[in-house]
Parts: C-alpha cells; structure tokens; sequence
C-alpha cells in the first residue's frame, strides 16, 4: 500500500504545488493588469507597457505550467480538484488574452506616443495617422470578439474561495474593459470612414445657433463643409445660411414626418425651419438635400453644431480670434456668439453670424493642431456628444450604426415609456438665450393597467420688462412686443397615447395630434411676454406598461439653458420620483 500511496501523494503534491505557484503567478499578472490600465488611463504608456510584460510572462509561464505538466494533467482527471484546476487555467488564459492584447495595441500605438510618453495626436495639414487607427481599431475587434461580457462568468460549483474570487475578478476586469472597448472601436470605425479610408468623403457642418431653437437645437443660421481623403482632412467655405437659400423645395426620398407635420412652415424650403422636427436623424437627410440642390453637391453626412459643442472644443484647442469679435474662449464663446454680438453689432445688414466665424476657426485649429493629452479631448467630445451639442449623420450604413453606437445620431429614445418636449422659437428674435422651460410627469403607470399621466409644461421668458436691445428682443413682426416670444411647443409621448384634455393654452385651435417616427407628438402654440411665465397641462390617457420593471426614458433637447424635470409616478414597484435637469437622455427605472 505504501509502493502504492506514496508516488500518488507525491504526485498530488507536485500538482498542487505547481497549480498554486500558477495561481500566485495569476493574482501578480492581474495586479499588474490593473495597474497598467490605470497608467494607461493616465497617459504612462512607458510604466504600462513594463508592468504589462512583467504580467505577460508570469501569465506565460503559468500557461507552460499548466499545458505541460503531467501531474496537472494526471490529477486534474480527480473530481472536484478538475474544476478548481479547470478554473484557474481558464483565468490564465483570460489574463493572457488581455495582456497579450494590452502589449500588441501599445505596440501599434508606438508612432502615436510623444517624448513625455503620452499618446500624442498630431494633425499637421490636418491629416491623421490613419493607418495607426484602422490597426487599432482592427486589433480592438479581434480582442471584442473573445472578451466575456457580463454575465458571461463560469459558474464556481466546486471551486475553492480563493480560486473562485480571482476567476471572477478576472472576468469581471474583462468585461469592464469590453465595455470600455465597444466605444472604442466604434469611434475608430467612424473616424477611419470620416477620414477617407474608404474613398473620398464631403460634408455639410450646419452651425446651430441656440438663441433662435429648433427642434434638434439651434436655428440653422450658418453653414460650413469638411472633406477628407487618404487620412486628411480639408475645411471648405464657411459662410451665412441664406447663401444658400432655394428657390423651391428640396426633393427629399421618403420626406419624414415632421415635413409632413409642419408642412406650413416648408421645412424642404427653409433653411431656418429644416430641423423642426425632434430626431436629427429625420432631419439630417433634408439638410443633405437642400444643401446638394442648393450647390449641386451631394455629401455624405452632415454634422450639426452649436455654442456648446465649441465651448468644448475650445476647452482643448484653446482659443481663437475673430475678426471685430477679438478673442473668443471656452468661457465666453456661449455669450459671445449668442447674446453679446447681437447686442454690439444691433445693425442686421451689416452684423455677422458670428457663430459660423467662431466654428470655423475652431475647426481650422482642430486640423492644424498637436494634442498631446487624447484623453481630456475624448472626454470634452463625448460631453458634447451626450449632451447633443454635436450630431452626426452619415448617408451610408457603417458610419450610420457607428454614429448611432456612440449616441451621436441623436435618435429617438429606446424606452417604451419616455418623453421629449421641445420649444421653438416663432418670433425672430434671439429670446432663447433667456427662456426657462421646465417638465413635470405625475400620475401613475401600473403594470396591466391604462397609465394617467399629466403633463405640465412651463415657459418662463426672463427677459427684461422692457428690453431695449432689439436686435435681441425685437420686435421683428408689427404683432410682436419687444421681448415677445410666440413659442411652438411640442410634446413627444409613446405611440398610442391619447389626451384626454389640456389647460391653460390661450391658442387652443392651435392644438394637434400627430405621429413622428414612432412617437405621438402634441403640439400647440402659444406667446410669452417678457419677464412672464405661463403653464399648460395636457393629461394623457397611455396603454399598460410592458411587465417587469418600469422604466421612462427623458430626452433632451440642447438648450442654452437646459429643460428643468420632475418626475412623479405612481407604478406597481411603488414611487418613481426624481428631479433635475435635462442635460442628457436619463433613464428612471422602479
């Protein structure tokens, strides 16, 4: 029996010590992960890229552990011990995947890496290193398509704490990193296509200026384009809307709803009312349209911004000059373009539309600068681009769905329950730069039940009592008073939604009901005078909620001065309640 134990105890002992010096070897290789994605995290590419090989060959020799010795191999056959084996192989894998994958992105990222040994953009002439971002972006996709997402966990039946804990941190580290990966890639995606590296790309940059709003945002007042080739980029003309005004409506493929809708205002025809509608990805293909008819050049995307998109983008470039303006900065560019050049330059023939002037510079200096901390830029972008400052549509497919990815499509919310409102301006003047809106839901929303739900919609007009700029105030039409504001409010519900009644509107005729790219959309009119406030109500009648838990999604409009919420809602989990403003989509759930 002795002939017999003996080798079988040594054997087990040889696995066991074997398997934990592997299992040592994995907690250092995930302690050096961790470690080099906070380096990289804050721009250490040198620091990370050692700890990344100090985890890459402990990982390695652990593998060569487990793949070559025959007491693992032997002993891992026993019930029980095979899972906790079997566990720690399959984290040692996983840890390999993800730093094998680290060492070879750091290694493509080489050319991008600036003396301090940060990740350095340099985009002199404005062309970007696009050869450096297709590998990338090609060896992201590899690395997505083996990373566990959530969920994705093996089960620990059988497997010891220790054994167990690290297995999971593991995977719980991988899927972060996917999560972080997939907005990644799809940046790459798009910046890649933008870029030209699939042929030759043009697009129209339509300027919003939010002191006159629109649906999607500011009133189209200004214009610009960007074309691209080969990894450069290329600024066009910039210059004031009505050089491009048509002379007939624009033929559009499929004319979205909102044409339909606010057909009176000829939205095809009219520059200044082409993004009535709520969803700029309805509107961005009648701006294509109308700027191809208006120059006989199609494009292939259109990008809107506004004040505060390029108060962020200033943020990074730093500041610009603009001729009779001077110098306009992160700080001051809101003001300057929106409020102060009305107030100096009162005289329309002659004033400017400063914001195109603005966004042009600050264009230019994007293309033509070096920056050397990407991250501080992604993170000024994605502000811009979750607050819907900028959007992006693009007329083909894979751009599109990467657009759309990034939350840069300024698509309709996801959510069966939600809820939009936008004000828009009716009267000329430039009165949004003072103009409150606030939305408050109550009612109730109870699983198998019809939802009641009141709406209550507030526009206050904080302009002076009696203003005495009118190339702000106004008035611009004999029926106005200075400071007046005639306000289109439109409220966006789920399909299916009936009102039952409304209060408050002192132009109830002009009360509809209509259907706007899956949602119901009540809209009305009414006017605000300056330093005043007024509140309607419209209480709907909605189908039963879908079963499991209730979820509402608000979605923003860019405003200078953002939608104030309150929600209050009765549902079968108890009270759904919660106040703020409405500077991003916001998903409440109960």
């Amino acid at each position: 029996m002795a002939v017999i134990v003996l080798p079988v105890l040594i054997v087990v002992g040889l696995a066991t010590w074997e398997v934990l010096d592997s299992a040592r070897r994995l907690n250092r290789a995930k302690s050096a992960l961790l470690q080099a994605s906070a380096e990289v995290e804050a721009g250490q590419l040198a620091a990370a890229r050692q700890h990344l090989a100090e985890g890459d060959a402990d990982i390695v020799t652990a593998r060569k552990t487990l793949d070559a010795s025959p007491e693992v191999q032997l002993v891992g056959l026993i019930p029980v011990v095979h899972q906790n084996f079997a566990a720690v192989r399959r984290s040692v894998n996983l840890a390999f995947q993800l730093s094998d994958a680290g060492l070879e992105m750091l290694d493509t990222a080489k050319p991008l890496e600036g003396p301090n040994g940060k990740i350095q953009l340099s985009m002199k002439s404005g062309v970007v290193p696009l050869d450096t971002m297709k590998s990338l972006r090609d060896e992201l996709k590899q690395l997505l398509l083996v990373l566990p997402g959530p969920g994705e966990a093996p089960k620990n039946r059988f497997v010891f704490g220790p054994i167990a804990s690290t297995q999971n941190k593991l995977y719980a580290e991988a899927a972060k990193r996917r999560a972080q990966f997939v907005p990644i890639a799809s940046t790459l995606d798009l910046l890649t296509d933008m870029a030209g590296a699939t042929g030759p790309r043009h697009y129209l940059i339509a300027a919003a200026n939010a002191a006159e709003m629109r649906g999607t945002g500011g009133m189209i007042l200004s214009y610009g384009s960007l074309s691209s080739a080969g990894g450069k980029f290329t600024l066009g003309k910039f210059g004031q809307i009505d050089e491009l005004a048509l002379t007939s409506a624009a033929p559009v493929a499929s004319p979205p709803d909102y044409v339909k809708n606010f057909s009176i205002f000829s939205p095809t025809l009219f520059w200044r009312n082409s993004n009535l509608g709520a969803d700029f990805s309805a509107a961005a293909p009648v701006m294509e349209a109308m700027y191809q008819k208006a120059t006989g050049q199609p494009v292939d995307g259109v990008i809107e911004v506004d004040s505060m998109a390029l108060s962020e983008l200033l943020a990074i470039t730093g500041p610009v000059t603009v001729p009779d303006v001077g110098v306009v900065t992160a700080d001051n560019v809101v003001d300057v373009t929106l409020n102060r050049a009305y107030a100096e330059f009162p005289d329309r023939a002659s004033r400017k539309e400063y914001m195109g002037q603005v966004a042009e510079a600050a264009f230019n200096k994007l293309l033509t600068g070096s920056f050397g901390d990407l991250r501080a830029l992604g993170t000024n972008v994605n502000k811009a681009v979750h607050q819907r400052n900028v959007q992006f549509h693009a007329t083909t497919d894979a751009p599109e769905r990467a657009s759309q990815q990034l939350g840069l499509a300024g698509l309709p919310p996801a959510a069966p329950d939600s809820a939009q409102l936008t004000v828009q301006n009716l009267t000329g003047n430039k009165v949004d730069y003072y103009l409150d809106t606030g939305l408050r839901l109550t009612g109730d929303r109870k699983r198998g039940q019809l939802g009641h739900v009141k709406a209550q919609i507030t526009v206050t007009n904080t302009s002076p009592a009696h203003p005495s700029q009118p190339a702000i105030f106004g008035p611009f039409l004999p029926r106005f008073q200075a400071g007046e504001y005639e306000a289109l409010v439109s409220l966006y519900v789920p399909a299916g939604a009936t009102l039952r009644k409304s209060a408050g509107l002192d132009e109830p005729a002009s009360l509809t009901m209509s259907g706007e790219n899956g949602r119901t959309v009540v809209t009305f009119r009414s006017s605000v005078t300056a330093a005043s406030s007024r509140v309607f109500t419209l209480d709907f009648e909605l189908p039963p909620p879908p079963p499991g838990a209730y979820t509402i999604e608000l979605t923003p409009v860019p405003r200078v001065r953002p939608t104030t919420y309150a929600v209050d809602l009765d549902t079968s989990r108890g009270r759904l309640t919660q106040t703020g403003s409405l500077l991003v989509s916001t998903v409440l759930t109960k």
